[in-house]
Formats: C-alpha cells, sequence, structure tokens
C-alpha cells in the first residue's frame, strides 16, 4: 500500500528557500512552480522551479537540512560560451537544440543541452571548455 504524502516536505522546502531568497534583490517576488523530489544516493534532493518576473526561469535544489545542492537556469544560445557551444553544436548530430540550462553544483559549472532527435528528447551535460561531463 502506498503511502500518503504528507505537507512537511513542502513545509521544508519552504524554509531551505527562506534564506537564498532574502539574499537575491528581488526576495518575495520568486514564486515556486513545481517541487520534486528525487534521490543522490541516500540523500533526498527538492528540485524547486523558480520564475520570477524579469528574470530568467531557474531551479534550485537543495538537500533536507537545507543544503544547497545545485542551482541552474536557461541560458540564451547567445551567451553560451564559445567552447562549450562549439562542443553542444557538435554533439547535436542532427537533433534540434531545444535549449540549454547553466548549472552550478558545488562550485562547478556545466552547460547542459537538451537535443530532440526523431520526438526522443536528450540531455547531455558539457563543461565550460567544451568537454563532455564523464
Amino acid at each position: 500500500m502506498k503511502r500518503p504524502r504528507t505537507i512537511l516536505p513542502f513545509l521544508t522546502v519552504a524554509l531551505c528557500l527562506a534564506t537564498p531568497l532574502m539574499a537575491d534583490d528581488a526576495a518575495g517576488t520568486a514564486h515556486i512552480e513545481a517541487v520534486d523530489i528525487e534521490k543522490d544516493g541516500r540523500t533526498s534532493i527538492f528540485e524547486i522551479e523558480l520564475t520570477e518576473t524579469g528574470k530568467l526561469n531557474r531551479e534550485v535544489s537543495v538537500t533536507a537540512d537545507g543544503t544547497l545542492h545545485d542551482g541552474e537556469y536557461t541560458m540564451p544560445l547567445t551567451e553560451i560560451p564559445d567552447a562549450a557551444m562549439a562542443a553542444i553544436k557538435a554533439g547535436a548530430k542532427g537533433a534540434v537544440i531545444k535549449r540549454v540550462q547553466h548549472i552550478t553544483r558545488v562550485g562547478k559549472v556545466t552547460d547542459e543541452a537538451l537535443y530532440v532527435l526523431k520526438g526522443k528528447p536528450n540531455e547531455v551535460e558539457y563543461l565550460e571548455d567544451g568537454t563532455l561531463k564523464t
């Protein structure tokens, strides 16, 4: 039997978001669009989609204790570093590049391309120098 969801994870997310959002110059204007809970090994990760007027949509991932796991936002293709963009274009192999997300995870930066080929999506992550992330 499936255990019913409780409000506790969403309260945890709200508390975890309070500090980073207060530091933002537009504090209080972000809206939580969606919350997903995933596992990274044994750690629960809360992925929160945020929208804010006049800013790029972004996602923030936090652990249950409020530790920032990563942050990402969709980058305009014109702002992607040249080396990463060259690798992304080369990696497309006929697929359409739908979006590129700029990800900061524990101080490391990557760019994740979403390719679509024949209706099938595929995400590939590249380091800023254009190297495929392994």
